[in-house]
């Protein structure tokens, strides 16, 4: 049997592929919206290392992961073949923002004092990657460096603080570095987005904070 390799050792060996993720949140004042994840892997990273379960990969995996779980209204997948690249385009209407946690990655949607905040915890151990030699990070940094995970969040109102590199009213826009889930020297990455509440909303939380 051969033997499967590590995600990001075959990212390097492949040089001439691209693993390329995008997401894009559309979130509602109630905390429901919808959700696009699109990605294209190369052919031969499915054939050298072991994704299954990782990402969907078919519709069949689609399904599997999106039919029974709760706060998730619909779900639709796009699956093609492309030369060199399988493509999968996941698109999801969700009730509440949470329902789209999944493999340690959280995503919450909360009011902070005078805020509405939208956050996504990345698991970088969910990426599967081995403790690797300060050389080793060295090289294959410098690969990774090359390509990126993109996210994208539409705010009901204007975003007044965010973390991400760009932000244009009311969306923020992330470029994480496949980099980055090298030897992570914190576990998480954590992607933040802010926008102003009414009054109502701030008394609320100020009351719920006093009783709980």
């Amino acid at each position: 049997m051969r033997r499967r390799l590590s995600f990001l050792f075959v990212l390097v060996l492949l040089l001439s592929a691209c693993f390329e993720y995008d997401g894009v949140v559309h979130i509602n004042d109630d905390g429901s919206g919808t959700a696009e994840f699109a990605y294209r892997v190369p052919l031969g990273l499915l054939e050298k290392t072991d994704l299954e379960g990782r990402i969907p990969l078919t519709d069949a995996d689609v399904s599997a992961r999106y039919q029974m779980r709760a706060g998730i209204t619909q779900y639709r997948s796009e699956v093609r073949e492309l030369p060199g690249f399988r493509e999968v385009r996941i698109y999801v209407t969700f009730d509440q923002v949470e329902s789209l946690t999944e493999r340690g990655n959280i995503y919450s949607y909360t009011v902070e004092g005078p805020y509405r905040v939208f956050r996504v915890q990345l698991d970088k151990t969910s990426a599967g990657t081995k403790k690797l030699t300060e050389q080793q990070n060295k090289v294959i940094g410098n690969v990774l460096d090359r390509y990126k995970i993109r996210y994208k969040v539409f705010m009901p109102d204007k975003i007044e603080q965010s973390n991400a590199q760009r932000v244009e009213w009311n969306a923020a826009t992330w470029e994480i570095p496949m980099s980055a889930f090298l030897n992570p020297s914190k576990n998480v990455i954590v992607l933040e987005a802010k926008m102003r509440v009414s009054l109502w909303e701030r008394l609320k939380w100020h009351v719920g904070n006093l009783f709980s």
